[in-house]
């Protein structure tokens, strides 16, 4: 597979500086460009100027936005922002501009001769975000509260209580300078307490800097199959295992890691997972061990096809009873109805309702005897292996506590199988 541009794996080296340069010329605010990276503008400059290392994590976020744009997310302009108000009710400039705690003089002018400061520009992206999620009402009651009683700078030194100043300047808009002198101050102007409350409020509306995003992002790779931390880790640009420790809290992720999990979460709502991921391979130069795997399980799409639902994870690692008897399938697969949601680790203790085994001459014997034993002896109802030399699938069903043979599929033909026989599955996928 290869990215767009028709550049091949491994031929995409880390950014320079003047290709940073570049990149963030592509904007129309500094900011924004400094916000895609996870930066603040001083930070941002000091890479451009060779002033501070370029991680792969930085490279993975110039690459993936420079190649898919579509990725990034840009601040509402004040047209926007007007037109999405609608929707809820809100119609008259007047509104609009007591929302983000403006004048409606100066909302008139940000559509005619100036342009709103970067805390406005979050501030109106921010707003629709809550609005979105909340009731209407209960924002309005938060902003009247704000005009009504301004908040004084405490409000906002407290913040660094939930969020490192790094991430908040971000998340505001500010740099350095002007958000030290905006918690000297003894009150906040209105759309800056504004924000604030938001933030106050709603901590959980601010996924590109709030740490549960990480629980998110491992919710969304272990729907796409990868269930392993070091994979995951690795699509951050990160060392093996580092991943386990910002769920467990050990470690926060830094600025730059959050605004990549951001970017990747938007790109797989409409890329296939493997399409990133050979984007890392052609960053890193080196192959992702999980790949063919993805690939094949995109390419069936049957957890989605399937009239029950599944989840089907590549590599799960699989505690079938309480002894500790441990495996790792090549593919697992269980029906929404017996697993509700997936767990908070790569750790599943549901049997699953099918199983798939790549033979290779190393494990034949072994996944066709010990493993399908194994299987059979834990119920487990459907069980497949794919030897992809010969080009065969054989298919298996539990009765009575040991596999049948119910199919022996070969070539490049469409076929329908158990337990995903009513979703035609092309075996030529399968041989890669």
């Amino acid at each position: 597979m290869t990215t767009k541009n028709n550049r091949d794996a491994g031929a995409l080296a880390l950014p320079t500086g003047a290709e940073l340069a570049a990149h963030r010329d592509t904007f129309a605010k500094i900011h924004e460009a400094a916000a895609v990276y996870g930066l603040s503008r001083a930070r941002l400059e000091n890479l451009i100027q060779g002033k501070e290392v370029i991680t792969p994590t930085i490279g993975l976020i110039y690459h993936l936005a420079t190649l898919y744009p579509e990725s990034v997310e840009h601040p509402v302009t004040i047209d926007e922002y007007l037109a999405r108000l609608d929707r809820f009710g809100i119609t008259t400039l007047k509104d609009a501009a007591w929302l983000i705690g403006k004048k409606y003089r100066i909302i008139s002018r940000y559509r005619r001769d100036i342009t709103p400061s970067p805390l406005v520009s979050q501030l109106m992206t921010h707003m629709l975000r809550c609005l979105e999620q909340r009731p209407v009402e209960e924002i309005q009651a938060l902003v009247a509260e704000v005009w009504d009683h301004p908040l004084t700078a405490a409000h906002l030194v407290a913040l660094k209580d939930t969020w490192r100043p790094a991430d908040l300047q971000a998340m505001l808009g500010l740099d350095a300078s002007h958000f030290n002198a905006m918690s000297k101050r003894e009150y906040l102007a209105n759309s800056a307490g504004i924000f604030v409350r938001l933030l106050e409020h709603y901590p959980e509306l601010v996924p590109a800097i709030h740490t549960p995003q990480a629980v998110a992002f491992k919710e969304l790779l272990f729907r796409h199959g990868v269930t392993s931390f070091g994979v995951i880790s690795r699509l951050l640009g990160r060392v093996r295992q580092v991943f386990r420790n910002y769920l467990h809290g050990d470690i926060k992720p830094s600025g730059p890691v959050m605004a990549l999990m951001k970017l990747i979460t938007r790109f797989l709502e409409t890329h296939p997972l493997s399409e990133y991921m050979a984007l890392v391979e052609a960053v890193s130069g080196e192959r992702l061990s999980i790949m063919d795997d993805v690939q094949r399980l995109e390419t069936h799409q049957r957890v989605n096809d399937s009239p029950a639902g599944w989840w089907v994870l590549v590599k799960p690692e699989v505690h079938f009873t309480r002894d500790g008897d441990v495996i790792v399938p090549d593919w697992a697969g269980w029906r929404h109805e017996r697993l509700k949601t997936l767990p908070g680790n790569p750790i599943i203790e549901v049997t699953p309702d099918w199983v798939c085994e790549s033979l290779s001459l190393s494990n034949m014997q072994k996944d066709r005897t010990l493993k399908l034993a194994f299987y059979a002896h834990c119920g487990v109802p459907y069980a497949w292996l794919i030897n992809q030399q010969n080009h065969i699938l054989e298919a298996f069903t539990l009765r009575d506590g040991r596999y049948t043979l119910v199919a022996t599929l070969e070539g490049a033909t469409t076929v329908n199988v158990v337990p995903f026989d009513e979703v035609p599955i092309a075996l030529a996928d399968f041989w890669g």
